[in-house]
């Protein structure tokens, strides 16, 4: 080896001692929203020792969640469905609304088809039972954290057995909508924020509150998630499907 090869091996080297071997991947950061302190300690617990996740927000309050995924503190939100505070569901529907980069599992004990149904509405990326083994609920988390939607707007579509975006069901309530109310309906029952259906219909997102809030008003509903629930089982009683929902 010449001297130049030497010092050029000898440079190469002192370069990878100053940089020091690859950092390792930042842990996902967790937010944990309960109204039971006992289960806000067990989300906790089961990242304890574990790299890959720290929980960085832990409450029973919906504003304090809010904010956090308002100011992009956190990766993945794992919510309770029934909380005295307020309603999972309903808190999914508004944080994907306002960063909707951030994963939500729901983790509840009740089993019932309609919660999980709702869930899959509002844009849940997993939906999980407490009683579940910690290493299933760690494994799910970090999907999501990754990407992964466990809930595919598919899912939907397999449960009520009809491609809701493909056109809603013939319906005497839903009668009263224009074309362009439909179209926009449809994409609510596919779990579409208000940014995504702008998107999509290449409109802005306020003409797309705008036209919500008229289907609301004629619809006679209080929220798009009943809306979107609404249409969905209208599509299963009209074909007469039963929601069967993995849990």
């Amino acid at each position: 080896m010449g001297p130049n090869a030497h010092a050029r091996g000898t440079a190469d080297r002192r370069r990878l001692h100053a940089c020091g071997p690859p950092a390792a991947s930042a842990p996902v950061r967790l937010l944990t929203l309960d109204d039971h302190a006992v289960v806000r300690a067990g989300v906790r617990a089961m990242w304890e020792g574990d790299h890959r996740g720290e929980v960085v927000v832990s409450t029973d309050r919906v504003d304090v969640a809010l904010q956090a995924i308002v100011e992009d503190r956190v990766d993945v939100a794992i919510v309770d469905v029934c909380m005295s505070m307020g309603n999972g569901i309903e808190f999914v529907r508004a944080a994907r609304e306002r960063n909707p980069r951030v994963a939500h599992v729901i983790l509840t004990s009740f089993r019932e088809e309609e919660t999980f149904f709702q869930a899959a509405i509002a844009g849940a990326a997993a939906f999980l039972i407490k009683d579940r083994l910690r290493s299933q609920i760690v494994d799910v988390v970090l999907q999501v954290a990754n990407g992964r939607r466990l809930i595919e707007p598919g899912m939907i579509d397999a449960m009520t057995d009809d491609p809701v975006d493909n056109g809603l069901p013939d319906d005497h309530v839903l009668e009263c909508l224009t074309d362009r109310e439909r179209m926009i309906v449809a994409l609510m029952a596919r779990g579409r924020t208000n940014r995504e259906i702008a998107d999509e219909l290449c409109l802005a997102e306020k003409t797309i509150r705008n036209y919500a809030s008229n289907v609301l008003s004629k619809l006679g509903m209080r929220n798009r998630t009943e809306v979107a629930a609404y249409v969905a089982r209208s599509s299963a009683r009209r074909n007469g499907a039963l929601v069967r929902a993995a849990m």
